[in-house]
């Protein structure tokens, strides 16, 4: 019998580490769409800076001297706010003057294309990070709940039916808010700061090493995030759906295995 245990430890194993590598897949996929949009953004950052010094007959020099006077969108704003409550003639042609010079203008046209580019990459990141995760979410949940059963029957020597699990109970647990959020909502949460994160490094003028440097540094960031939600979101679903699994079968009792290692929590390790 203790073999017989040992055997099916191992199998278990070997189902989930089967389970993460699709998990590990789905990463990998979605690490590239962040890898390909910060491509795309370097490019258009650039080609919006070509455009910004061709138009105003600027030298390299002068264009980056112009531009790395912005530090970020709060100078503008605070500018035009002083505009609207002050009523001092003065001071509202001096603020005019401002607003209205070219280098001015040059950086707010600057920063609309800046900020228009990165909301349109990043909704795309989103929706594509979205569609793939819940494509492998929806196969995870139907392997582990199909695999789990016949590995029950399997272990008891005993055929017996088992329910097909409906798409309703796996979007039930695929989009549970298990830990305040879903996967959906998490998967925003990362596009969005990563966007709030880009165009304040990005509003000043930068050299394009400095630039690439700063877009590699903050996707690569977001990607490895975007790879833990992946493997998080897995281990629930898969966890949740085995549980369904020993429900349909009727079992009552189970024993809780853990992987002892150096990344296992307190609370695993004592559950194991």
């Amino acid at each position: 019998m203790a073999g017989d245990k040992r055997y099916w430890q191992r199998r278990a194993v070997q189902r989930m580490w089967e389970q993460m590598q699709s998990a590990e897949q789905t990463a990998d996929q979605i690490a590239r769409l962040y890898v390909n949009a910060s491509q795309y953004l370097k490019k258009s950052i650039d080609g919006i800076f070509d455009k910004y010094q061709t138009k105003y007959r600027l030298s390299e020099r002068e264009a980056r001297e112009l531009l790395n006077a912005l530090q970020n969108k709060a100078s503008i704003r605070e500018l035009q706010k002083k505009l609207q409550e002050t009523s001092d003639r003065d001071e509202r042609k001096g603020l005019l003057s401002q607003l209205e010079a070219p280098a001015y203008r040059a950086r707010i046209e600057r920063l609309e294309r800046l900020q228009g580019q990165i909301d349109l990459v990043m909704n795309q990141v989103y929706r594509q990070e979205r569609k793939l995760s819940a494509a492998h979410y929806v196969d995870l949940a139907e392997d582990v709940y199909n695999h789990a059963a016949f590995d029950i029957q399997q272990r008891t020597g005993m055929g017996f039916p088992v329910t097909h699990i409906s798409q309703n109970q796996i979007d039930k647990v695929v989009n549970s808010k298990w830990s305040g959020k879903n996967y959906s909502s998490r998967i925003w949460g990362n596009t969005q700061d990563l966007k709030e994160e880009l165009l304040m490094d990005l509003v000043s003028g930068r050299t394009e090493r400095e630039t690439a440097e700063i877009l590699s540094k903050k996707f690569g960031a977001s990607a490895s995030k975007a790879r833990r939600l992946v493997r998080t979101e897995s281990c629930y679903i898969s966890n949740q759906m085995e549980m369904q699994s020993y429900k349909e079968c009727g079992i009552e009792k189970y024993q809780y295995l853990a992987t002892l290692d150096l990344r296992t929590s307190e609370t695993c390790r004592a559950l194991d």
